[in-house]
Parts: C-alpha cells; sequence; structure tokens
C-alpha cells in the first residue's frame, strides 16, 4: 500500500482523511502547515501527498508542490491538491499537482486516486 502525507489545516478534514486512506491499509501521516510538511518530505519518502491550497506557514499548498515536484535529487511523490477555492485547478496542475480536487470532494475520489497509485507501484 501506500505511503501517504495529508496537509491539511482544517483539523475535522485532516482526521478524515486519515481514518478514510488507513482503513485501505495506507500508512497515513498528517501535517497542518507547508513548514512541516517540507520538513517531512526532506526526510521521509511518502508516495502521495495530499494537500490543501490554504495551509499554515510561509508556503502555501501550491509552493509545496512547486518546491517537491523541482527538487533535485529525492523521489517525487504523486500530489493531489483539494481546495474550496474558485479558480484553483488550473494553478495547481501548472504547479506541478498531478490532479485536483474541488472542496468538498467525495472520498471516493480520494480512494480512487490512492488505488490507481497503488496499481501503479505495482506494475
Amino acid at each position: 500500500m501506500a505511503k501517504v502525507l495529508v496537509v491539511e489545516d482544517e483539523t475535522a478534514i485532516a482526521k478524515l482523511l486519515e481514518h478514510y486512506l488507513g482503513s485501505f491499509g495506507h500508512a497515513v501521516m498528517t501535517v497542518d502547515s507547508g513548514t512541516d510538511s517540507l520538513r517531512w518530505l526532506s526526510v521521509e519518502d511518502f508516495d502521495l501527498v495530499v494537500m490543501d491550497v490554504l495551509i499554515d506557514g510561509p508556503s502555501d499548498g501550491l509552493e509545496v508542490c512547486r518546491m517537491v515536484k523541482g527538487a533535485v535529487g529525492i523521489a517525487s511523490p504523486r500530489v493531489l491538491i483539494i481546495s474550496g477555492l474558485p479558480g484553483m485547478e488550473d494553478l495547481a496542475l501548472a504547479a506541478g499537482a498531478d490532479a485536483f480536487l474541488a472542496k468538498p470532494f467525495r472520498l471516493e475520489d480520494v480512494k480512487y486516486f490512492a488505488a490507481d497509485l497503488t496499481r501503479q507501484q505495482l506494475n
């Protein structure tokens, strides 16, 4: 299964994603800021990052995505950006996100994205 980092400053959403993805056997860690996400991404290899655009810290989700996708010499995880802000899909994809989900999102959509990642790892 996949190792997932959830970056979300809304505790209820973070816990929901953690529990939901964990119920499928994924190892899930949650953090609530861009700073914490970058710290963990520098020391752990994650297969998937599920990240909100608006997160605490000096870097928003789009900036963190650009940094992760542009880092040289480290394995780049797939990034799923989620946001309730209008017009974010094009910005998220331009920042390097592999996919985008608008809030409110369906948990099934997150499940399918994580399942697709797992299938790719097995091939």
